[in-house]
């Protein structure tokens, strides 16, 4: 039986993926679809969704509750922002939980990431506070946005995430890894920075690498010196500042 699917490069062909197998384990999808169904895949642990564009054309009632519901045994998930946002279009508000926790999800990474909307910030709060043994989280920015989020986006991202903290949700409380690329020295970045280093016991390493064609030297040493002035939960937690990815995993 098919236990890794991988599907690349559908663009202009929009798919209509209805997922039923009892082996599956990784499901890798880079393209552009009507809808994406899970059912009776309970062995399945990696689910990657790239380069996603959704045809608007079609109607469909997307459903982030029922998507993850359907995915018991997830353990990694990574998701361009865009397929968060399509996700998250069925709510008028986002709900700050998944009704059935995420248990075994260690891994979360989020590329092409926008402060700008609430409802979209909303959505990977909510897997963030689904995700009681999160290991590892990654969010890459957007690197072609032509303005940063402003300070007004704070609110909308460590604000929720600070009231769930103040709460006893037992939020971060596993988190080991954090990983922010693309920086551009925005106080957005900076603030869920410091949010995390403050919150998450475990943490060892934190990994920040630029986007160097919007952050120049000065500005970059500028937010390295106030990260580094942040508290940490974590007597462990090391910052590592890197040009480029080859240069991180030295």
């Amino acid at each position: 039986m098919l236990k890794i699917f991988c599907l690349m490069y559908c663009h202009g062909i929009p798919c209509n993926l209805e997922i039923v197998n009892s082996c599956l384990q990784s499901f890798n999808f880079y393209g552009e679809f009507q809808r994406i169904c899970f059912k009776g895949t309970p062995r399945l642990k990696e689910v990657t969704i790239f380069d996603y564009k959704h045809n608007e054309n079609v109607e469909t009632t997307p459903d982030m509750v029922a998507f993850f519901a359907s995915l018991p045994t997830l353990q990694r998930f990574s998701a361009d922002f865009k397929f968060l946002e399509y996700l998250a279009a069925g709510y008028n508000n986002v709900p700050t939980k998944l009704p059935a926790p995420l248990h075994k999800l260690k891994f979360l990474q989020i590329c092409n990431f926008d402060f700008g909307s609430l409802r979209n910030v909303r959505a990977i709060v909510c897997l963030i506070m689904s995700s009681p043994n999160l290991f590892e989280l990654k969010i890459q920015m957007d690197t072609e946005l032509n303005q940063p989020a402003t300070n007004d986006a704070v609110p909308s991202l460590v604000t929720l995430l600070e009231a769930e903290h103040c709460g006893g949700s037992g939020l971060l409380q596993r988190l080991k890894v954090l990983e922010v690329a693309y920086v551009r020295g925005t106080q957005v970045e900076l603030e869920l920075v410091r949010f995390i280093l403050a919150t998450a016991p475990l943490l060892e390493r934190v990994h920040i690498l630029p986007c160097r064609r919007k952050l120049k030297l000065r500005k970059a040493f500028k937010f390295i010196k106030t990260m580094m002035q942040y508290k940490r939960a974590s007597k462990e937690a090391e910052v590592i500042y890197a040009e480029t990815y080859s240069a991180l995993r030295r």
